[in-house]
């Protein structure tokens, strides 16, 4: 390892250290301990469930997901967790690498590492991506991406064809993981080659201006074949999540959304529209740094362009934005104060840096505070039905072969779920589930939406007269406390 490598060791893992302060100083102690690693969303629990055939929609990031889940749910909550952090790691030394004409020294790699984390961490958006492990998809395809920037950024003289190589490689990993990177990775394949003669570099060769944004294209070009072959509903378009009718309407809507999402990102917004005209007039007066910031904020609108056009808001995917273009303000800051050639640039730094985190956390308190309590509770209510189906096991439930289960209408849990599975992996043996669904429900409405009508789990969306008919025991839960219940059928 020569001394070059070993720099970049130790400024990932300085970064990573500093990220992994901040979460556990300002995300961690904001969840319940018996409450991390309780699934409660019903993508959670799709998740979960074992491995059935390899050929599927996302294979990277699915079967990923089922691998996973043979570990169990610590396993699982804990792999999402250095998932994300790995990715604000890999963003912050992607844009080193980019170096915004300066050469941050391992002070400055710590500091930035911290406030870019806590920044994040004070969102409320990011109160939704850490309990969410439906992310997991979107997480790894971010992960391989940023993974395959880092591994040409910058680097146009020297990208040989073992780099190259392993660049095809996780472009792939990141195509077949999901699709929302195509247009990050193409606009950073163009940098590496050809744009970056607009910055006065080298004329590029061949391989870097031609082979790179074809590796992308062609990459991305399989992923969506093998979609659209493979039936996706991403392509088939049979799920109204997916659908792209309006998409001029849903883009500038869903920009305004998210640009608006909450107070924190009005202001980082505002934040990114003042350094994008800094950079506007960089590049007027000729600075390769004005180039680079305009290449920062167009890759942060890379990474939101693929939500842009659904028609739905998911404050879940701001993971993929926010983090990146946070540490690229924090770049450019330090990088412009630099080129002023100042005493107090490191000052002035620090003064930025601390706006935006200290702005970020008075401005999205309240409603941080909001969604941790309502999801909270949504665990909450999951881990109590997860308690007493262990506790009831113990009494008799393992004995009984069809349950009619009532009580849990409005409850997060395993049984908002489309199979038997997870309750079958609790209790240790298969049985034939009868939930109680009212129309008027959230397990209603799921139920309605998905349509599970399968031979051991099935949805009564009437309460029954007589469960007695259809089960041999009733798994009876108070709507309120979750305590439950267990009556057999008398013979």
């Amino acid at each position: 390892m020569n001394i070059s490598q070993r720099s970049a060791v130790l400024k990932f893992s300085i970064s990573a250290l500093g990220v992994c302060i901040a979460f556990a100083m300002f995300y961690l102690p904001s969840i319940p301990a018996h409450l991390v690693f309780v699934p409660w969303h019903p993508d959670d629990f799709l998740g979960l469930r074992p491995f059935r055939t390899l050929l599927v929609y996302r294979p990277v990031a699915i079967n990923s997901m089922h691998f996973l889940a043979g570990f169990g749910f610590e396993a699982y909550f804990s792999s999402l967790a250095a998932i994300l952090i790995a990715n604000i790691v890999f963003s912050i030394r992607f844009l080193e690498k980019l170096n915004f004409g300066s050469t941050p020294n391992l002070v400055f790699t710590v500091w930035v590492s911290i406030t870019t984390a806590a920044t994040w961490f004070f969102c409320v958006s990011s109160v939704l991506t850490f309990q969410y492990l439906g992310m997991i998809p979107a997480a790894l395809s971010y992960l391989f991406g940023i993974v395959a920037a880092n591994l040409i950024c910058c680097d146009m003289n020297r990208i040989g064809p073992t780099r190259m190589v392993a660049f095809a490689v996780f472009v792939l990993l990141s195509a077949f993981a999901k699709e929302d990177m195509a247009a990050f990775l193409l606009l950073v394949a163009l940098w590496s080659g050809w744009a970056r003669r607009l910055a006065g570099s080298p004329t590029p060769s061949w391989r870097t201006g031609i082979v790179l944004p074809g590796i992308v294209i062609a990459g991305y070009g399989a992923s969506f074949a093998y979609s659209s072959w493979i039936g996706s509903v991403i392509f088939s378009g049979e799920a109204e999540a997916y659908s792209y009718d309006g998409v001029l309407q849903n883009i500038l809507d869903n920009f305004l959304a998210y640009a608006l999402f909450s107070p924190a990102t009005i202001l980082i917004v505002c934040v990114a529209g003042a350094v994008g005209c800094a950079g506007i007039w960089l590049t007027i007066k000729g600075k390769i740094l004005g180039y680079k910031t305009l290449l920062m904020l167009g890759l942060s609108g890379a990474l939101l362009a693929p939500y842009l056009v659904l028609p739905r808001v998911f404050g879940y995917y701001l993971a993929n934005v926010f983090p990146f273009l946070i540490a690229g303000l924090s770049m450019f800051s330090y990088a412009f104060f630099s080129q002023q050639r100042t005493r107090f640039a490191v000052v002035s730094v620090v003064v930025f840096s601390c706006v935006l985190m200290v702005g970020t956390q008075r401005l999205d308190a309240n409603r941080k505070n909001w969604a941790l309590n309502f999801f909270g509770q949504m665990r909450e209510q999951s881990y109590r039905v997860d308690k007493e189906l262990k506790r009831l096991s113990e009494e008799g439930l393992s004995n009984c072969e069809t349950i009619y289960v009532t009580g849990v209408d409005d409850a997060s849990g395993p049984f908002r779920n489309t199979s038997s599975s997870i309750v079958d992996s609790v209790l240790g043996r298969h049985f034939r589930w009868i939930i109680n669904a009212p129309d008027d429900s959230r397990l209603g409405s799921f139920a309605v939406r998905f349509k599970p009508d399968k031979p051991r789990w099935r949805y009564q969306l009437q309460p029954l007269i007589d469960w007695n008919q259809v089960a041999d025991c009733h798994l009876k839960f108070d709507p309120e406390s979750l305590k439950a219940v267990l009556t057999k059928r008398l013979n």
